[in-house]
């Protein structure tokens, strides 16, 4: 609602395809799951009733930042696997590899 303060948990995609678009913008983690208004006493209270405490909001700052390229590492290492493996041709992986970057379009 206007004139509210929530807490967003916030992620941002690191890598193309789906309805992924180029640019830097961030998706709420878990549709509405991520949203937190704020609420009396330092809690935060999400659509579903979860409240989050100082001490989680704490405990949530001293966590290490997820390395954002950890899926796209992921992803290459898995078609190096499945092309050494031959369940994959040359072919297919470097189509792979070359559609990890293909971002959507938006229309209007």
């Amino acid at each position: 609602m206007a004139g509210e303060e929530y807490l967003l948990f916030l992620n941002q995609p690191s890598m193309g395809g789906a309805f992924h678009t180029l640019g830097d913008y961030y998706y709420i983690t878990g549709v509405t799951q991520g949203v937190f208004q704020e609420g009396t006493a330092g809690l935060y209270t999400s659509q579903s009733g979860d409240t989050l405490s100082p001490i989680q909001l704490a405990m949530t700052r001293s966590v290490p930042p997820v390395d954002s390229d950890s899926l796209r590492e992921a992803f290459v290492e898995n078609q190096q696997a499945n092309l050494a493996n031959g369940f994959i041709t040359q072919e297919e992986y470097d189509a792979a590899i070359a559609g990890m970057n293909t971002y959507a379009t938006v229309v209007d």
